[in-house]
């Protein structure tokens, strides 16, 4: 069961309210029991215990809490971890943080704790989870590893400074560290010989780690995801061969300022889905297929690109899916036979594309091609006679189409289903996109296009 306090003074006498079970439904989903204790002393978890055995709920919470002196925080959650293995915190106002052997819960939540500086960890081998928000804490203490089966921790919102690798090797379970929303400017290396750790997930997104040498993360070969966006990176290499043989995602955008990146001594062996976004890349990224053998997908819209060729991409016989979108594209070509046996997916959407060809392209397994939002005044029609795939959907909602060009391809788009081969608009908003054409042309689709002078 899990137990949810708002702290919302730490003297006075406490107090919660209140007991009705219908409004506290509605703040509280899942929850819940509201009851009113006088606490002065210890008896009061007598009276929770009563209140907890009636219907079993899943939750209880004490709305409001108002600590009267001597009573400490500290003794409130201990005592109420003899009945909870959760507990919640909305306000948290006290400067240090105990964990001891007597916090006898999995999981700790501190959702606000602005004043809070100072964390004292004993040996606790029952908390599983820490999760603090909005606090002033500005390191991790070394006293963490007494957290022995520790397997989330989330310090967000804070004021860490540096991540110090090498705790974590003391951590043989924990598998998510979550520190987004800090200053993390530097990663301390591992300086141990041999490092056992679990880490899955590493968040360190909203800090401002500008530049990384992922060698330092080597010791952590479980990672399945790491994400880097928004700190305003601008490089990334690895200073030695280094291999991460799980790694399915790795985040690198938005957010960040790369316009060149070395994948050179990576070798990431996993499926995986490679995330460039918001960066401001003016070509293509060199990415081998020798590092990256699985790469399934890559994302880089949002950057500055102004021409690709597809060829480029042509090592890559697992690739399922690129997004190109929000980039400063004139043309996309390939410039000798690409064959791409698993790409389902292209999307080129708000680009400057007048013109539109896919020659010298076989992907047998296109679903989706995005063309939305481009300067296309002809429909490329001639995809679906190339070799490019067999049977597809084209989007081409919000270009300055002809309608001649429109009407002679009308019955890719008249057919009566919901998503047909040719999509020009969506039903109906032909008025919302300026141009001065339309035609009906059944239920599901109608048609904008502009008249030629």
């Amino acid at each position: 069961m899990k137990l949810f306090i708002v702290f919302l003074l730490v003297y006075s006498c406490i107090r919660s309210t209140t007991s009705d079970e219908s409004k506290c439904s509605t703040e509280y989903r899942d929850a819940c029991t509201l009851n009113t204790f006088t606490i002065g002393n210890d008896s009061w978890i007598d009276q929770l215990q009563t209140v907890t055995s009636i219907g079993k709920p899943k939750t209880t919470i004490i709305k409001r809490c108002l600590l009267t002196d001597p009573v400490a925080v500290q003794n409130v959650m201990e005592l109420a971890s003899k009945l909870f293995t959760e507990l919640s915190v909305q306000s948290y106002h006290e400067q240090a943080l105990s964990l001891t052997p007597r916090l006898a819960i999995e999981t700790l939540e501190l959702l606000s704790a602005p004043p809070l500086k100072r964390l004292t960890i004993l040996p606790n081998p029952h908390l599983r989870s820490l999760y603090i928000v909005n606090s002033a804490v500005r390191h991790i203490p070394e006293t963490i590893v007494n957290l022995s089966n520790l397997q989330f921790l989330g310090i967000e919102k804070s004021f860490l400074r540096l991540l110090d690798l090498s705790v974590l090797c003391y951590l043989p379970r924990l598998t998510t560290l979550q520190v987004l929303r800090n200053h993390i400017s530097l990663l301390l290396p591992v300086h141990e010989s041999s490092c056992v750790s679990s880490l899955r997930d590493l968040h360190l997104d909203y800090n401002q780690l500008t530049t990384l040498d992922i060698a330092v993360l080597a010791p952590f070969t479980a990672l399945q995801r790491l994400l880097l966006q928004h700190n305003r990176m601008h490089s990334l290499f690895a200073s030695q061969p280094t291999s991460f043989p799980l790694l399915q995602e790795l985040q690198l955008g938005p957010g960040n300022n790369f316009t060149w990146i070395e994948f050179e001594q990576l070798n990431l062996p996993e499926t995986l889905t490679a995330n460039l976004p918001g960066n401001q890349f003016q070509q293509l990224p060199t990415i081998r297929s020798a590092n990256l053998p699985n790469l399934q997908r890559i994302y880089l819209d949002g950057n500055q690109l102004s021409t690709i060729d597809l060829a480029q991409l042509q090592e890559h016989q697992q690739l399922n899916g690129v997004d190109f979108s929000r980039n400063r594209l004139h043309t996309v070509t390939a410039s000798e036979l690409t064959h791409l046996p698993n790409l389902t997916s292209i999307e080129l959407v708000d680009n400057m594309l007048e013109s539109f060809s896919l020659a010298n392209c076989t992907f047998p397994q296109l679903n989706y091609l995005y063309l939305k939002g481009n300067r296309l005044q002809f429909v490329p029609a001639e995809v679906y006679t190339s070799e490019l795939s067999p049977t597809f959907m084209l989007n081409l909602e919000k270009n300055p189409l002809r309608c001649a060009s429109v009407q002679r391809y009308s019955n890719l788009i008249s057919i009566t289903t919901i998503n047909p081969p040719l999509i020009v608009t969506i039903a109906r908003k032909c008025a919302t996109m300026n141009y001065n054409g339309s035609m009906s042309l059944n239920k599901w689709n109608s048609a904008c296009c502009i008249n030629a002078p």
